[in-house]
């Protein structure tokens, strides 16, 4: 019995000893530790949660959908855990939408009523005086260039308000070429304007350079055109 009890506790250290040399397996190399990464990052569940690449216009639209659950889910944590914050939140997106809405009404609003008095903008905003006193201004300054364009738009909005032109801001001068004809202006006059049109867009859209003849001769125009109001 005694014997036996012995043999068996010497059997224990024994395993023990068994157990202290067997060696750990070996781990994997990097690579296939950054693929095996790689593989699991790249499965469905992970995708939501980086910017993947857009292929087309259906991606475009899952992704609008996914980042708009992110969107709610974060909301409906925020209402959760921060009552506060999210009535800041949707008090603050209301005030947006609802300035949103002002501004459209009133864009359509001046737009229509605009076109409903025939849109005259270029003699609406500036009174020729104010036209010409910067013109005067800009040629002291040697920007006789700049002033002989000033003093174009004051012609311009003579004719808009006394001679029957109708013309809208947006319109280039072709459209004003083409109206000219039906202004009550001068033989004279209207091939005057048409030949320092042509200087003026020369000038304006090519060298840049000043050209104080030029301003001068819209000067001499302008007061003509004035005469005859």
């Amino acid at each position: 019995m005694g014997s036996a009890a012995c043999a068996t506790l010497g059997r224990f250290p024994q395993r023990a000893a068994d157990a202290a040399v067997m060696t750990i397996p070996p781990l994997p190399p990097d690579d296939r530790i950054r693929a095996l990464a790689a593989d699991v990052l790249g499965r469905e569940e992970y995708a939501r949660w980086r910017a993947a690449p857009v292929r087309g216009f259906f991606d475009l639209l899952i992704a609008i959908e996914r980042w708009l659950d992110i969107v709610r889910a974060w909301l409906a944590v925020v209402a959760d855990t921060q009552p506060v914050l999210y009535s800041a939140l949707l008090v603050a997106l209301l005030l947006v939408g609802v300035g949103l809405l002002v501004h459209i009404a009133y864009a359509v609003h001046r737009a229509l009523g605009a076109a409903s008095r025939g849109v005259r903008p270029m003699a609406e905003e500036t009174a020729p005086p104010a036209w010409l006193n910067e013109a005067e201004g800009l040629a002291r300054a040697g920007r006789s260039l700049e002033a002989a364009h000033r003093v174009h738009l004051a012609v311009l909005t003579l004719l808009l308000e006394e001679r029957g032109l109708r013309l809208d801001r947006a319109e280039p001068n072709r459209v004003l070429r083409r109206r000219l004809t039906a202004a009550r202006l001068g033989d004279a006059e209207r091939r005057e304007l048409l030949r320092l049109l042509d200087r003026l867009e020369t000038r304006w859209f090519r060298d840049r350079a000043d050209d104080p003849g030029l301003y001068e001769a819209w000067r001499t125009l302008y007061a003509r055109v004035a005469a005859l109001t």
